[in-house]
């Protein structure tokens, strides 16, 4: 039987990419049945922003908001529009690429949106060291755009490892904050980062984000799933 639902989010591995090579994913084993013992179990190792991951306003906010601190609800995203915003190796998101982005759709349809889904491309890069090293990344004035012109997006996703390009990290220190200032007009939003939106071939009907639910994490490892339109 076929399904419109698919995964947004990669699966985490030994090979998952992390942002500066550092402080990846490892899986040891706990307890093996073919060792002796009653039942399989696994020790996994991991950093709070690896793999398909989302941030919280937290992360770069003393005052901001965790992962905890969302209701259930609040994690359900309707009308996602995904963004076909190409980048090469350490370009830069700006406002006008998404403003220019978002003509492609009605006025109705950008309203009803909650989420935003940029599709660079990036991601076919994903295992190889350009993926880390050169990753586009998000200018400083999308932030402000973004909260002053589409207040009801609370979200902001993205096929590359972050916000923040590995060749612009000042830059990208500023967008963070830019779009997740609790002080700042308007909305601070939740990012997600190193997603996988190669699947996306129809218009979604709404997002599902199941972040691993740390108490007061900054951020969080996710499932991340889609629901395609039939």
């Amino acid at each position: 039987m076929s399904s419109n639902w698919i995964f947004l989010s990669h699966q985490l591995n030994a090979a998952t990419p992390t942002y500066g090579d550092r402080g990846g994913f490892k899986l040891d084993s706990a307890s093996r049945i073919a060792d002796g013992a009653t039942s399989n179990s696994m020790l996994l190792v991991l950093p709070n922003h690896v793999g398909t991951h989302i941030d919280c306003p937290r992360h770069f906010f003393d005052d901001g908001h965790t992962v905890t601190d969302v209701p259930a609800s609040q994690w359900v995203f309707v009308s996602p529009l995904v963004l076909d915003i190409p980048k090469g190796p350490a370009e830069i998101i700006t406002a006008a690429d998404v403003k220019k982005a978002l003509e492609r759709f009605t006025p109705d349809r950008v309203n009803r949106a909650e989420a935003l889904l940029v599709r660079t491309g990036f991601e076919k890069l994903r295992g190889t060291r350009d993926y880390w090293e050169k990753n586009p990344g998000v200018g400083a004035d999308l932030g402000t755009w973004l909260r002053e012109n589409v207040p009801h997006v609370r979200l902001l996703g993205l096929d590359t490892l972050s916000v923040t390009s590995w060749q612009h990290r000042e830059l990208g220190r500023v967008a963070h904050r830019s779009l997740m200032s609790p002080q700042a007009p308007g909305r601070p939003l939740i990012l997600l980062e190193d997603a996988s939106f190669q699947g996306v071939n129809r218009a979604l009907v709404q997002l599902v984000l199941l972040p691993l639910r740390v108490e007061g994490a900054d951020g969080a490892p996710c499932t991340a799933l889609g629901q395609l339109e039939l």
